[in-house]
């Protein structure tokens, strides 16, 4: 009986994800592009996309309208070669799955797989390109925003300060104690403006653990590192 109960948690789990895949892929539901931008994807018929996306990057909307390019693999500090375990959430429904994470200043690898060991897709981003194949996921998910999302997370401060100021927006890094996580965390936000009176995202680091929250798209994932 317990692998029945396994395959329905995979079954809801995809289900889940393909609800989330769409605040990724469809900007007409979440603003995820600009007006303009909306008035020539309605004006024009765009072809279909393949299982398999590679080519030229896109940016990543940070809000409704303020954008910014992927940095460059350089801004990687170190590397990070792991195993992790993503548990998220978007309105309010939960999903998890298991993720490989390669990082360097070469680029990120990251393979997605289910708890029995199957693989769910793959991505690749080398600074100039970004591919991501799939049998789960929808042909037209961005795969440039769960590459910022990485990005976020473990690229260098100060790049990625430079980066949002560029665009109008804030990024703040401070060192702190958060209920519920022993120790100091480092604590990344990012904000709609220079005034930081609105946060869109807040990335905590402590330990193995990262969490990331999404206020404005309204999804968040804990990524922990397995032994």
């Amino acid at each position: 009986m317990n692998w029945i109960f396994r395959f329905y948690k995979l079954l809801f789990s995809i289900l889940v994800l393909l609800s989330f895949s769409s605040c990724l892929s469809s900007p007409e539901k979440t603003g995820a592009f600009s007006e303009n931008e909306k008035g020539e994807s309605s004006s024009k018929k765009q072809p279909d996309s393949s299982m398999e996306q590679k080519g030229k990057l896109h940016p990543v909307y940070v809000t409704n309208s303020k954008k910014i390019s992927l940095l460059s693999p350089s801004s990687m500090e170190g590397e990070k070669t792991c195993l992790q375990c993503l548990e998220g959430s978007f309105a309010q429904k939960t999903f998890s799955l298991l993720c490989y994470l390669q990082l360097d200043s070469k680029g990120i690898f990251v393979s997605l797989m289910n708890e029995f060991g199957s693989g769910m897709g793959e991505l690749s981003f080398d600074g100039s390109s970004v591919s991501f194949s799939s049998s789960v996921f929808p042909k037209n998910l961005k795969a440039e925003y769960i590459v910022s999302d990485f990005q976020f997370a473990y690229y260098k401060a100060r790049d990625l300060e430079e980066t949002f100021s560029k665009a109008g927006l804030k990024f703040v890094e401070n060192q702190e104690e958060i209920c519920g996580i022993e120790g100091v965390a480092e604590v990344r936000r990012i904000f709609e403006d220079q005034k930081c009176e609105k946060c869109i995202e807040k990335i905590v680091k402590q330990g193995k653990v990262i969490i990331i929250e999404n206020y404005l798209r309204n999804y968040s994932y804990v990524l922990t590192e397995e032994e």
